[in-house]
């Protein structure tokens, strides 16, 4: 069945509340919380004893026999006397049933009215007058003639002082919602200003304080409003900030070109095309040209190192150039880039081998200085004049059995080699004979040079400290050393794609 007045529980002495499930002990008719009833397996008052084993059915209530006495002490609200006239009895007959369910009754009354009348007290104290009247008037079921006196005197105050707490919380009310609006009044004000506000108070904050005196000022003018546009909300003070930024960026990229071209196409890049179109075509040109010529020069060191062998100060020239073509659109260096990619590429090929090229050249000069120095001179009774050896290249057929050889040591020679034939660029080693000078018309006027007869195997004996055999190796050695060389020559003297 469901709670409809306040009880308190026997089991576990708490209240249970309205309209919430309760058990009454069919013997007694005393309320139990459900939970309660289960835990303790029946009814908890002394003397009842009752128990769920013996009786499942708990919608069953035993009615006990009318003690019309303390029926009516209990009906008359008179606990006290009730309680005490039980007590009195149940001496005389403590197992009696209905005597028991009385006392309980009358305990349970006064512990409800205790409890009323307590609630109501405290919020008769704290000034809470509508929630104590309500308290008080749940007591009053529970109360005798002299307790309701009580209770109702201080109902007559509640009653006299509902009206003035009425008033003073409508006033309060009305203080309260008069402190929101002006509180939302301040909010609402302070909103604009802080915030709607925000971007034109900082902009013109920013523009008071405006200085483009000289490139550095213009500069933190710029970057200031740079800032400011970022997290600028109004989009039209963001324009502002644009045309500012257009102004002053066209402004120092005009001062800049001609010292620094770089930082002139830096903050030409910031300026809107569209709005400044004469400034900004004008000021591109200016910086277009000043860029062009950093571009020769670059190109032309490029290519005076690239003669002078220095490859490294050359790649960097060109690497230099490629960074001044990269400013630019494709249209302002067309094919250019290209060009430059491929310089880079040879460059780096020749880098790379130029160590090897260094070797190559060290080792012949070691060969030909390995073949010159087998016995240069030789005292040698084959006529009365000293043999010699001539070690260099064949530069040229002079006709009737002589070539010009270029020596070791740098001086053209006439040798006579009789039926030996020889091509140009040969490496020879023979023993001669100095025979006179050979006499020839080089441009107009008669010139000689010194005429060698090679003394050839069968004419004269082999005094070299190397066997044919090694001196054969040697000589094939040179050969491919010098076709290594001529790769390596024709790769040094390719010239610069870009000129």
């Amino acid at each position: 069945m469901y709670n409809s007045e306040l009880k308190t529980c026997e089991y576990c002495h708490s209240n249970i509340k309205l309209n919430s499930d309760v058990v009454i002990c069919p013997r007694c008719q005393t309320p139990y919380h459900p939970d309660c009833w289960l835990e303790n397996d029946g009814c908890a008052v002394y003397g009842c004893g009752y128990k769920t084993s013996s009786d499942d059915n708990l919608s069953d209530s035993l009615k006990p026999d009318e003690l019309v006495e303390i029926e009516f002490l209990i009906n008359e609200r008179n606990y006290i006397e009730a309680i005490n006239e039980c007590k009195s009895r149940l001496k005389l007959d403590k197992n009696n049933v209905n005597l028991k369910r009385l006392y309980n009754k009358a305990v349970s009354h006064i512990n409800v009215k205790t409890k009323l009348i307590e609630e109501g007290d405290n919020f008769f104290e704290s000034g809470d007058y509508q929630n104590a009247s309500v308290f008080y008037n749940r007591a009053l079921r529970y109360c005798n003639e002299f307790d309701t006196s009580v209770i109702q005197s201080r109902l007559e105050i509640i009653n006299h002082n509902i009206p003035l707490e009425i008033r003073r919380k409508r006033i309060g009310n009305a203080l309260t919602a008069f402190i929101v609006i002006v509180m939302l009044f301040i909010g609402v004000a302070s909103y604009y200003y802080f915030v709607m506000l925000e971007d034109e108070r900082e902009f013109k904050k920013i523009e008071s304080s405006e200085n483009i005196s000289d490139i550095m000022n213009t500069e933190i003018q710029i970057s200031k409003y740079e800032n400011f546009r970022q997290h600028a909300k109004d989009g039209k003070w963001r324009d502002k900030a644009d045309e500012k930024i257009n102004f002053m960026s066209a402004y120092l990229a005009k001062q800049l070109y001609l010292d620094d071209w770089r930082t002139a196409k830096k903050y030409l890049k910031k300026v809107n095309s569209s709005e400044l179109q004469s400034a900004y075509r004008e000021i591109d040109k200016r910086i277009y040209l000043e860029a062009l010529k950093e571009f020769k020069e670059r190109i032309k060191q490029a290519n005076d190192y690239n003669k002078s062998g220095n490859y490294s100060e050359s790649k960097y020239s060109i690497e230099s150039a490629i960074e001044i073509v990269n400013h630019f659109p494709e249209d302002k260096f067309r094919g250019i880039r290209e060009s430059l990619q491929s310089d880079v590429y040879l460059l780096k090929e020749k880098i790379s081998q130029l160590v090897k090229y260094k070797n190559v050249i060290e080792e012949i000069r070691e060969k030909k200085n390995d073949l010159g120095n087998i016995q240069s001179t030789k005292k040698e009774i084959y006529s009365p004049d000293e043999t010699i050896v001539i070690s260099g290249v064949v530069t040229g057929n002079l006709g009737r059995g002589l070539i010009a050889v270029k020596s070791t040591s740098g001086k053209q020679v006439a040798l006579n080699t009789g039926s030996y034939n020889f091509s140009e660029g040969d490496y020879i080693t023979l023993e001669s004979i100095q025979e006179g000078k050979f006499k020839f018309i080089n441009g107009g006027v008669e010139e000689s040079i010194p005429m060698y007869i090679a003394v050839l195997p069968d004419q004269s004996m082999n005094y070299s400290a190397l066997t044919d055999y090694e001196r054969l190796a040697i000589q094939q050695r040179l050969a491919f050393l010098q076709s290594q060389k001529k790769y390596l020559d024709s790769l040094m003297n390719i010239k610069l794609k870009t000129h």
